[in-house]
């Protein structure tokens, strides 16, 4: 007895759903849609399975699939924030489930679901292809165009290339004209998507297509020159041309890879890693001081402790490798890693064991290949569609290379899958949920509405902490608001989850300023100034609180650097004249507000302090001119005012006093 035909079907509408569902009211409109697409129809596969008794065909990728599964929910229990772990566990429960449920299919069930994914990933292609030439049929948000239904570029190179090997194949076995006709828009669009790591990935897959198929390698090939070369010209026809695309953003399209060549020449050029290499580079000491792994989703906790000011800055940082191994080995540990590659390897021993359709397997293990050489370079795991290609694959192999009759009867098992998925729904509309409020937290943000930005990510975090951009914008909203009780509170309570988070960290001193703490605020500053390389607004942030606590000489240490820069930086000079003028450097203060002042003529502050200082050096002309150009940019009746008024009375009675 095989899996119910309905599972079938539902498989098929998995494999048509996830590639082409999204929704744009969602700051992340892509990973829940999908997600919550392939869990719900793969609950309700489980439960006819169950319901139905389907008996469970020997599998042998489960035993390595779950071990994969037990180290990456082990690792949780070392997170940080294992929030941040619950959509890598839902990836994971569903792709288990997806092997399990197509371990058991017939053969021509698979060729029917391989079907499906061609034809999602084409439709999805053909949309790209035409936003490549802008002409969308309608607005689909993105990233980074052209990406078709997949939000990124380089998203939907990967599930281009885990496709076309199943396109190859249906060429070969079907004929016809349809399938060409997607292999043609599938190959021209992973060209414009001007995706080198996926390049590479295909050329891979073929590499390990042609040594499957070594004995006969010529037939397959030469044998249909004619239309494989028709294929190729027409798809470079297609994606060769420089993109249309107009740029409104600042990912919307890559302009250093707008051609083909500079795609291919940017491999060589400075600075063509993009990064990688850095990110692979300090990954490493984490995994070595963690080896088992620092908890599933948790890297872009730990690497700003690791990054030593190459890529972390105040406005940002990394939030994965771009490397699936090392993301892997650093998350779930070095047996996690080693489970994973037991994984491939098993379903790479696999193709051995086939009976029939030994073409099909070979176009599953070249897809892997792709994806595996790609995930060197990107990031696969971490989106929806990638992962359920990536298992879908295993599971193809699972069910064409089954060796014996003997079947396990697994119903308490597929009942605990069935539980656990339906639990997981819940969970990822809680996910979609926070992302909708997370969505109008960021418009909100847009207009100015703080009160409304506050509200908003409240409502997102009540939901999970899944993305900290809600504990950014929101800690921000607080202190905007001047809130300052809740905002402490807020910054207080989520703290341990966020240590190394600059952002964050910046936010809690401004918190800790407002609240007099200030003792407090300098130590949560001089934290997160140690995380990055140069940060002029923690520089100048810190610098402020070190005056204002009396501290004139460590303000002039941490500042005396920008006294040459160039362009200078009007405010930090302005501090560092301040903060040797605290110490009676009056003449080196004077010259470093000078520079402030041509830099900024309109720095109230740096008049005030200017003036302060020609005043005390006996230079009542330039004491005057100060103080009166400070009055004229500080319209507030404060004590500074007052100061400045009352000297420039004085001043003024002096100069004609003295006047012939």
């Amino acid at each position: 007895m095989t899996q119910p035909k309905t599972n079938v079907s539902l498989v098929c509408g998995i494999l048509l759903a996830v590639p082409l569902v999204y929704w744009p009211d969602l700051k992340d409109y892509t990973l829940g849609p999908k997600l919550m697409a392939w869990l719900t129809l793969l609950v309700v596969a489980s439960a006819i399975a169950v319901a139905q008794k389907a008996p469970w065909p020997q599998n042998k990728l489960l035993l390595p699939a779950a071990a994969f599964g037990f180290f990456s929910v082990a690792s949780t229990f070392l997170a940080t924030d294992p929030v941040l772990a619950i959509p890598e566990l839902l990836k994971l429960l569903a792709g288990l489930g997806t092997l399990v449920i197509i371990g058991g299919f017939r053969p021509i069930d698979v060729e029917r679901c391989a079907e499906c994914l061609v034809i999602a990933s084409t439709l999805s292609a053909a949309i790209g292809c035409l936003q490549n030439f802008d002409a969308a049929p309608w607005p689909i948000p993105s990233a980074g165009l052209p990406s078709g239904t997949l939000g990124f570029r380089n998203i939907a190179a990967m599930v281009t290339i885990q496709t076309i090997p199943f396109a190859v194949w249906l060429v070969q076995r079907r004929g016809g004209y349809l399938w060409p006709g997607t292999l043609t828009i599938l190959i021209a669009f992973l060209v414009q998507t001007r995706t080198r790591g996926a390049w590479l990935g295909i050329v891979a897959a073929g590499v390990v297509w042609v040594y499957l198929n070594r004995d006969d390698v010529a037939g397959r090939i030469l044998g249909r020159w004619r239309l494989w070369a028709i294929i190729s010209i027409v798809a470079l026809a297609i994606g060769g041309p420089s993109s249309r695309i107009n740029k409104v953003g600042p990912q919307s399209i890559d302009e250093k890879k707008a051609a083909v060549g500079d795609a291919l020449g940017s491999i060589l050029a400075e600075g063509g890693d993009r990064g990688r290499t850095v990110l692979w580079r300090q990954t490493l000491p984490m995994v070595v001081d963690h080896p088992l792994g620092v908890g599933l989703g948790n890297w872009k906790i730990n690497y700003p402790l690791y990054d030593e000011g190459r890529s972390v800055t105040d406005y940002g940082a990394p939030s994965r490798p771009h490397n699936d191994l090392i993301w892997i080995a650093s998350e779930t540990g070095i047996l996690g890693l080693v489970a994973f590659l037991w994984l491939l390897i098993a379903a790479w021993m696999r193709r051995r064991d086939a009976r029939c359709n030994r073409d099909l397997i070979e176009a599953a293990l070249a897809s892997i290949v792709a994806i595996t050489v790609h995930s060197c370079f990107s990031f696969p795991r971490d989106r929806a569609t990638p992962t359920l290609l990536f298992w879908f694959a295993l599971g193809v192999i699972a069910a064409l290379s089954r060796t014996k009759p003997k079947r396990l009867s697994t119903i308490p098992l597929l009942s605990v899958q069935t539980a656990a998925l339906a639990g997981s729904i819940l969970i990822c509309a809680r996910m979609i949920s926070f992302e909708s409020n997370l969505h109008t937290a960021t418009r909100a943000e847009t207009g100015g509405d703080w009160d409304r930005v506050a509200l908003a990510t409240q409502e997102a975090l009540h939901k999970g902490r899944f993305h900290s951009d809600a504990l950014h914008l929101g800690g921000y909203a607080l202190n905007t608001l001047r809130r300052r009780d809740e905002a402490l509170a807020f910054y207080e309570k989520n703290a341990a989850y966020r240590p190394y988070d600059v952002q964050y960290l910046n936010g809690y001193a401004i918190a800790l300023q407002n609240g007099g703490r200030l003792e407090e605020a300098i130590g949560v500053y001089r934290k997160a100034r140690g995380l990055v390389a140069t940060s002029r607004d923690l520089d100048y942030n810190l610098a402020t609180l070190l005056i204002l606590g009396r501290r004139p000489q460590e303000a002039e240490a941490l500042l005396s650097p920008y006294a040459g820069a160039s362009p200078p930086d009007p405010a930090l000079l302005f501090h560092l004249g301040n903060a040797r003028a605290l110490q009676g450097k009056d003449r080196d203060a004077i010259q470093v507000l000078k520079r402030s002042i041509e830099a900024e003529p309109r720095l109230a502050q740096a008049w005030m302090v200017l003036g302060e200082l020609y005043y005390r050096q006996n230079l009542p002309q330039e004491a005057l001119e100060a103080f009166t150009r400070f009055a004229g940019l500080h319209p507030n009746d404060d004590r500074y005012r007052q100061r400045a008024n009352k000297a420039i009375r004085e001043l003024t009675t002096q100069l004609e006093g003295t006047s012939p």
